[in-house]
């Protein structure tokens, strides 16, 4: 007897947890943002800007839903006297689900798009080169983790702010961008 009820708290625990997971991935249906500044010893200065679009969909035949992640910002390089200023814009597209409280996100790197803007003519002669090491990186970072899965551990949402710890162990808090779709 003391088995079967073994069993039976075991399937309620983990239908719970399921539950749980589901409802994080509605609560998750929308947009939510970051900010980050960066400050190198090299003279490197950037900030970021950071934009995820879950699209949580009730009636997907799959347990992933579709996702877009875009990266925007700037970068200022100085090099003793001279200095150039880079705009980057960055997207990819992907699938999320959410299982024990962590959020994993499939990115396709198939869709990676990025591009570079710069005000500094030496730039303009390479750039078709640092736009092609800038995509291999991108993907580089995402595969480096687990293939193209991105899992975000400890996720809790409160309101409008998001809250989880990524694979190098750094909280990471994004903020709702308007109201859930």
């Amino acid at each position: 007897m003391k088995q079967y009820l073994h069993l039976l708290l075991i399937l309620i625990l983990a239908s719970c947890s399921e539950s749980s997971d589901h409802n994080l991935e509605k609560e998750l249906d929308g947009t939510w943002q970051s900010q980050d500044e960066t400050r190198g010893d090299e003279g490197l200065e950037m900030t970021s800007h950071t934009v995820y679009n879950f699209h949580y969909e009730p009636d997907s035949d799959t347990n992933a839903y579709p996702m877009t992640q875009a990266l925007t910002g700037t970068m200022k390089i100085k090099e003793g006297r001279d200095s150039m200023l880079v705009n980057f814009n960055s997207s990819i597209d992907g699938a999320y689900y959410v299982k024990g409280h962590q959020l994993i996100i499939d990115y396709d790197t198939k869709t990676i798009s990025c591009s570079l803007k710069c005000d500094n003519q030496k730039f303009n002669l390479i750039k078709r080169d640092l736009e092609q090491t800038f995509r291999i990186t991108l993907m580089e970072m995402i595969k480096s983790n687990n293939n193209s899965n991105i899992h975000f551990s400890t996720l809790s949402i409160d309101g409008n702010t998001l809250t989880a710890t990524d694979f190098q162990g750094s909280t990471i808090t994004l903020t709702r961008v308007g109201n859930k779709r």
